[in-house]
């Protein structure tokens, strides 16, 4: 159908310390970024304040691509008489090799282990109440969580795990923050 969907969001400020994996850190559910074939991010260069990056954060669809690198300049556009200050985009030509995550992690100057990573995606998932613990494990399997490391992570969190429903085939079960 020679057709694209493109979705723009934020970075939570609310989780800023808690993680340093790019997935976790966009606002609303990770199924905004779990269910799109490819999402990117545009962070501050750590090593240089002026600069920006634009890198991948998830891509299923082939193999990590490099990122962007860019600054935002001012150019004095119209004519003389009219002519106004505008801010325009400047690629830098050498391709970046840093992933999403790397940078966020060079930023925060921590390393998180994948326990904590899952603890974060926990937190942020189930923020706003319970959710079907089918939905949950399917989102951290959608952003390589293995089910191990969920369950740790649920343990440590102490997650409440509560049937919903009838019994048998009839009921579900939610998961919910302590």
């Amino acid at each position: 159908m020679r057709i694209a969907v493109l979705s723009i969001t934020h970075f939570s400020k609310a989780g800023a310390g808690n993680t340093t994996k790019a997935l976790h850190r966009f606002v609303g559910s990770i199924a905004f970024v779990g269910a799109p074939r490819a999402a990117f991010a545009v962070l501050d260069d750590p090593d240089d304040k002026d600069r920006r990056l634009f890198l991948h954060a998830k891509n299923n669809l082939a193999a990590s691509p490099q990122g962007l690198a860019f600054r935002l300049e001012q150019k004095i556009v119209g004519e003389a008489g009219k002519s106004i200050a505008a801010s325009r985009v400047k690629w830098d030509g050498e391709p970046v090799s840093m992933t999403a995550d790397a940078a966020l992690s060079a930023d925060s100057g921590e390393v998180r282990t994948t326990r904590k990573e899952a603890m974060d995606f926990l937190r942020q998932e189930l923020v706003s109440g319970p959710v079907g613990v089918k939905l949950v494990n399917d989102h951290a399997k959608a952003l390589g969580i293995s089910e191990r490391t969920l369950k740790r992570a649920r343990a440590e969190l102490k997650v409440k795990s509560t049937r919903v429903g009838g019994l048998g085939d009839d009921g579900d079960w939610e998961l919910s923050l302590p």
